[in-house]
C-alpha cells in the first residue's frame, strides 16, 4: 500500500500523463544528488508558455513508457516558475475562451 504521499504522487502524475499527450513532450532520466534512482525518471513537457518538468518514481513509468525520449535540456526553471509558466498557459486559455464567446455574441 502507498503512503499518502506516494498516493498523491501517483494522482498527480496521472494528470501529467495526460498533458504529456496535449503537448510536445518527452522523458528522460536525470540524475540529481541525493535522490533515490528510482526518482530519476523525469517527463518534459513544453507548453507554448515554457518548458515544465516533473519527475516520477519507477513504479509509474508505465504512464509515460510511450513517449519519445526527450531531445531538449533542462532550462533551469524552479518548482515556482514552473507553475506560473503552467498558470500563463491557464490565463491565455480563459482569455481566449472569453475572445471566441464575445464573437458569439455579435
Amino acid at each position: 500500500m502507498l503512503s499518502a504521499v506516494d498516493a498523491a504522487y501517483t494522482e498527480r502524475n496521472h494528470l501529467v500523463a495526460v498533458l504529456a499527450r496535449l503537448f510536445p513532450s518527452g522523458i528522460k532520466r536525470t540524475e540529481i544528488n541525493g535522490w533515490e534512482p528510482g526518482w530519476h525518471g523525469c517527463v518534459y513537457i513544453d507548453f507554448p508558455s515554457g518548458q515544465a518538468s516533473w519527475h516520477y518514481h519507477d513504479r509509474e513509468a508505465y504512464l509515460f513508457d510511450d513517449l519519445p525520449p526527450y531531445s531538449g535540456e533542462w532550462d533551469g526553471h524552479t518548482t515556482d516558475e514552473k507553475y506560473e509558466r503552467l498558470l500563463e498557459y491557464i490565463v491565455t486559455l480563459r482569455f481566449a475562451k472569453h475572445r471566441n464567446q464575445e464573437r458569439n455574441v455579435k
